[in-house]
């Protein structure tokens, strides 16, 4: 066999390993009880993350007698404060990693937007940072799920 030959069945051997790799259940369909288990705890973190930013918002409406949500997109826009790209979450083309990469990097960032809030509310800052310390926890075990998933894969390219 030439070369050519060789790098072809290179190119065709690893095309049929990605292809089997693509055919493998995402985890949250596989009934993978770790997986399973990562939604439930981190489904909590979330409801409680949502929960204190809807109290952080009133905070800010009252401390700054804000009378609409409008008024306080307004301050939103002169702080500098902006929507989060979240692209790769969406259900029809959702990419795992790079949802949870974009999720990470949202909460990373919002968490730089609660130390300035935190500087503009200094009578809460204990639950600003309770808030910021909540977004931390969430973003690590996000990183450490998707270590997981990394891993799994790695050991199924390694059993085909």
């Amino acid at each position: 066999m030439n070369s050519a030959q060789n790098g072809l069945l290179l190119v065709i051997s690893i095309a049929l390993r990605l292809l089997m790799c693509c055919g493998v259940p995402l985890p949250e369909f596989s009934g993978d009880p770790g997986f399973q288990q990562f939604i439930r705890k981190n489904q909590e973190f979330v409801t409680k993350i949502k929960h204190e930013v809807s109290e952080m918002k009133d905070l800010v409406h009252d401390e700054f007698s804000l009378g609409s949500d409008g008024e306080l997109l307004l301050v939103q826009g002169l702080l500098g404060i902006e929507q989060v790209d979240h692209s790769h979450c969406r259900k029809q083309t959702c990419d795992m990693e790079g949802c949870f990469n974009q999720i990470r990097a949202g909460l990373h960032t919002y968490y730089g937007y609660l130390t300035h809030i935190s500087q503009i509310l200094p009578n809460h800052a204990n639950r600003v940072a309770s808030l910021q310390l909540d977004s931390s926890n969430l973003s690590t075990n996000i990183q450490q799920q998707i270590w997981v998933i990394l891993s799994e894969i790695s050991s199924l390219i390694v059993l085909l």
